[in-house]
């Protein structure tokens, strides 16, 4: 998914934002006020799925490597936790074959790289960010930014627990809706100029301040 914004929907289980169920790359992407209610009634007994957790306002991924870059995940809403991200463990069909036993089972890897997951709400901790199984990992590779602490970022250049200060959900410029980065925002110049995108969600080139900002918007100053 690139220089996308989804907004304001609402699941009765869990995945309000989007679902990831086997490989996905978000690129330039706002995931913004949704929700997930975990209202839905059970499936049947047996099956192992308990749906009716509320969580994975914004993203709800079962998936193997996926990537999210260069974007801002904020003011999503679970309140089992994992408002911003919920990292569960993949489907068997979308495992690589072949896998002949438990310990073949790879780990579930997702990869973050200068991007916003922040201000998500749960009734729990680790409301940005939770992963559910040993397997799941999320792995940073710099210049991230949450607000709780709760995504495991773990490189000198990320920001863990830290307010993005973002502007609200609104046109900006471009084709869809982006949150601004207000003039006090830790994100400003704080991403990696190499591994930035070339431009943001709304077709702003980054860089031409000499370094880039984290999440999907690009500040002009």
């Amino acid at each position: 998914m690139n220089d996308s914004t989804v907004s304001y929907n609402t699941a009765d289980s869990q995945a309000g934002g989007i679902r990831i169920d086997t490989r996905g790359t978000i690129t330039n992407s706002t995931i913004s006020h949704n929700e997930a209610l975990g209202t839905a009634a059970p499936v049947a007994e047996g099956t192992g799925v308990p749906f009716l957790f509320a969580q994975g306002g914004g993203v709800d991924i079962r998936g193997l490597n996926v990537i999210i870059r260069n974007s801002t995940i904020a003011f999503n809403r679970a309140a089992d936790g994992g408002a911003g991200i919920h990292f569960d463990s993949t489907y068997f069909d979308a495992l690589p074959d072949p896998i002949t036993g438990a310990a073949e089972v790879p780990l579930f890897d997702l990869i973050l790289e200068n991007t916003i997951v922040a201000n998500n709400s749960s009734d729990v901790p680790s409301a940005d960010c939770l992963t559910t199984l040993g397997l799941s990992r999320i792995l940073s590779r710099g210049n991230n930014l949450d607000s709780d602490d709760s995504c495991g970022l773990n490189q000198s250049s990320d920001l863990p627990g830290v307010n993005p200060m973002l502007a609200d959900l609104e046109d900006y410029g471009g084709d869809t809706d982006t949150h601004a980065l207000l003039p006090s925002s830790a994100a400003r110049n704080a991403g990696n100029l190499g591994t930035c995108t070339m431009a943001d969600q709304r077709g702003v080139a980054r860089g031409e301040k000499g370094k880039c900002d984290i999440g999907a918007f690009e500040a002009d100053f």
